[in-house]
């Protein structure tokens, strides 16, 4: 019998911001209280309508309009992610693949990509 290809299934959303910066984030209190909850409304409400996903899975993050570096930016987003039912754990195995990106440009925005990781079957 020959294998089959799963096809991946793919969602993706934009939320018109960039979350606080780690560094910022824990040097800053009143942040640190109130952004997890705010980016877990933004996630929740950017995402409406998007199944969630129950088998391992790869995110593209890409944060335009932001000087910051890419790997401080992630932590609310994956966390809103969880929070949101969307992805199971933002832990692996569930997140096989995480790609963070910085682009140029004037208007501040978060697109949010997840892709089922594709599975030969036999």
């Amino acid at each position: 019998m020959p294998a089959t290809v799963a096809v991946p299934r793919i969602a993706e959303f934009r939320i018109d911001a960039v979350p606080p910066s780690l560094n910022r984030l824990l040097r800053n209190r009143g942040l640190r209280i109130r952004e997890p909850a705010k980016w877990h409304l933004l996630v929740r409400n950017a995402a409406r309508g998007i199944q969630p996903f129950h088998t391992p899975v790869s995110i593209q993050l890409t944060f335009a309009g932001t000087r910051s570096d890419a790997d401080n930016l992630g932590k609310l987003v994956m966390d809103g992610l969880v929070r949101a039912g969307l992805i199971r754990d933002d832990r692996f195995p569930f997140v096989q693949e995480l790609t963070l990106r910085v682009r140029p440009g004037k208007k501040r925005s978060t697109t949010v990509r997840i892709e089922t990781m594709a599975e030969e079957r036999a």
